[in-house]
């Protein structure tokens, strides 16, 4: 049995993960469902997906507690993000991202598509996030469900933010 925490028996390991990203140059989705990652191996998913052309990336299931947080500060900070695509439901992801994720997606990165289903995000992270998708115009999907505590409260922040005529500058397009 592998307990090393580097990936799932019946997947591969991080390192071979990694390897096939930084070897093929034309990669443009990365799929990587349920195979764990350690906290050792952040640093080079990274660079990996912030050095091929990567548009599409699905991290779902991949992290234990605390490093699904880790996972996703490290791709929100470590430069100009140019997938349209990220999925990182079921990984742990807590309140103590919430305030970064809202300040990326305020700047109007080039996601379209952020799948935070099934984590523990609150009320006040849905406030957050519903604050930065006023000035955010390039997002069009945005899954939140499973987040067991986001109540009404939260789900009231958002379609305020949504139904707001003067923030959805992107409709006229």
């Amino acid at each position: 049995s592998n307990n090393t925490g580097e990936g799932d028996p019946a997947g591969m390991t991080s390192d071979a993960i990694i390897d096939v990203v930084e070897s093929n140059k034309h990669l443009r989705k990365l799929d990587i469902v349920g195979n764990r990652i350690s906290n050792q191996h952040i640093e080079r998913l990274c660079y990996a997906v912030y050095n091929h052309p990567l548009v599409e990336l699905d991290l779902s299931k991949c992290f234990e507690p605390d490093i699904g947080d880790k996972m996703l500060t490290a791709l929100l900070t470590s430069g100009a993000l140019m997938l349209e695509k990220l999925e990182m439901s079921s990984n742990n992801i807590t309140s103590a991202v919430s305030t970064l994720l809202a300040d990326f997606l305020a700047t109007n990165p080039m996601l379209k598509e952020l799948d935070l289903g099934n984590n523990y995000l609150n009320d006040s992270d849905a406030s957050l996030i519903a604050n930065a998708l006023r000035s955010n115009s390039t997002l069009r999907y945005l899954i939140l469900r499973g987040n067991n505590n986001i109540t009404e409260v939260g789900v009231e922040s958002l379609r305020l933010a949504l139904c707001d005529e003067s923030s959805l500058n992107s409709v006229a397009d």
